[in-house]
């Protein structure tokens, strides 16, 4: 599963794209290219979503 479809898990978890960007600060533009897979997030920014959303940071970058 790529790290796209683990940030729509993370969306998911937040109650929607719009919430997740709304608590993590990243535009939702932005976080738009993350989703879609078209950009892969820096470490501050997995960290951050993996804070906000409560998941494993090592399960957010492997699937593991």
């Amino acid at each position: 599963m790529p790290i796209a479809d683990r940030l729509k898990k993370c969306a998911e978890i937040a109650g929607s794209g719009d919430e997740l960007a709304r608590r993590t600060g990243i535009p939702r533009r932005t976080l738009e290219t993350y989703l879609s897979g078209t950009v892969e997030p820096k470490a501050d920014r997995i960290a951050n979503i993996c804070h906000k959303c409560g998941v494993n940071g090592h399960w957010l970058l492997t699937g593991e």
